[in-house]
């Protein structure tokens, strides 16, 4: 992860107006605003994000920020420019470091920081990412976060809050339809329809339940298919019969691999 600090040059004391977030295996840009910035201050492009105070831009509107600052794709004469600037291919990220961050817009440009200096506000901001989703039986979800606490949603409401109102889904169907976003900044349908990990924090209730009992419990409660037929000392076909005739119940079943919890596996030896 790379991070870079936003500042304006034409500021006497150029403070940090927000900070660039790039993760290169994804490729995906994020923004944060610092809480309580100034609409007028911030970049243009954000200014809207500001006046309703979220502070967390995603992928969409950060890399357009970004692409707003370097040279389209579809220039004349891109394969020389590229070429001149020693890079193999396109590139949003090179582009953008190269030129700094300025362009003829405004008077933004980006210095790079490390995680220790960003604002406290913003490190908190950050720690409060998830760490997984997990939907349970009673159509609700659990998110975990970052900082070890988890908070129960109904995953209808987080549709709303992609703007997908007229959408319903069971329980079961949201983890087919969402993808958590790179570092746990939040979760996305259809591209830019996102929900930001601290737009998802403010809402949802609190439950007494944290990731690291939940990885507990899946690293020693889940078996595998061989793992079940160790413990019943039967062939593979007899825990097929028994998924087939519904005697056995498994929590995941691929066409490669059968997951079972250890406690029903152990229920066909008594």
């Amino acid at each position: 992860m790379k991070i870079y600090a936003i500042i304006n040059e034409a500021d006497e004391d150029k403070k940090d107006l927000a900070y660039l977030f790039y993760y290169e295996h994804s490729k995906e840009f994020y923004i944060e605003l610092m809480e309580g910035s100034d609409p007028w201050k911030v970049p243009l492009i954000l200014s809207s994000f500001a006046d309703r105070g979220q502070w967390t831009i995603g992928p969409y509107w950060s890399k357009e920020w970004v692409r707003h600052r370097i040279i389209p794709y579809e220039r004349q004469n891109i394969g020389r420019i590229l070429k001149d600037n020693k890079l193999r291919a396109y590139d949003e990220f090179a582009l953008l470091v190269k030129a700094k961050g300025r362009c003829a817009q405004d008077d933004c440009c980006i210095e790079e920081r490390c995680f220790e200096e960003l604002p406290y506000d913003i490190r908190m901001r950050i720690n409060k990412c998830i760490d997984d989703v997990v939907v349970l039986d009673d159509n609700k979800m659990l998110v975990f976060y970052k900082t070890g606490q988890a908070r129960e949603y109904d995953p209808n409401d987080i549709i709303k809050l992609a703007g997908r109102q007229r959408e319903k889904v069971a329980g079961k169907e949201i983890l087919n339809l969402i993808k958590l976003l790179e570092g746990g900044r939040g979760i996305v349908w259809e591209h830019h329809k996102a929900v930001s990990a601290e737009d998802l924090w403010s809402r949802g209730t609190e439950v007494p339940f944290k990731y690291e009992y939940f990885r507990s419990f899946v690293e020693n409660n889940l078996i595998d298919t061989t793992e079940a037929c160790d413990l019943l000392n039967c062939s593979r076909q007899y825990i097929n019969e028994l998924v087939k005739t519904g005697k056995l119940k498994p929590v995941r079943a691929t066409d490669k691999n059968t997951l079972f919890l250890k406690k029903d596996i152990l229920e066909r030896n008594w």
